[in-house]
């Protein structure tokens, strides 16, 4: 269980990688899904490119590819290309409080990603709690 490094790409690609979803932030870990990854690289539109000459195939719209992130899967990995290196840092904190708090519910995962992503989440501002 995640065992992809960054051996596993070409030299420079990919510069940080992050274990990320259910299979790594919940305790007991889901094993039934895919095992998904956080990735970095400097050159956003690059390491997509040469992801995909390596087999990796897109998983979202392709006229999305110059937002904050791309996901691309290979057989049972999912690797989600963050834009920039203080948005992936930004996932790196998301995952380790994820986990920290075992966030078994995918929507709290959700909601806690979107909240320190975006400084906000209005969804949480309507809870019913004043």
């Amino acid at each position: 269980m995640f065992e992809l490094t960054l051996d596993d790409f070409p030299d420079g690609l990919i510069l940080r990688l992050q274990p990320t979803g259910s299979k790594f932030i919940c305790n007991p870990p889901v094993m039934s899904t895919d095992e998904d990854y956080f990735a970095w690289g400097f050159n956003y539109e690059k390491v997509i490119r040469e992801l995909q000459e390596l087999g990796w195939e897109l998983c979202c719209n392709p006229d999305y590819l110059d937002t904050k992130f791309t996901a691309l899967r290979k057989g049972a990995l999912n690797l989600i290309i963050v834009n920039g290196k203080i948005e992936f840092e930004k996932c790196v904190q998301c995952t380790k409080l994820a986990k920290r708090f075992n966030l078994l519910n995918k929507q709290d995962r959700i909601d806690l990603f979107e909240l320190v992503r975006n400084g906000y989440y209005d969804d949480l501002l309507d809870d019913g709690c004043d």
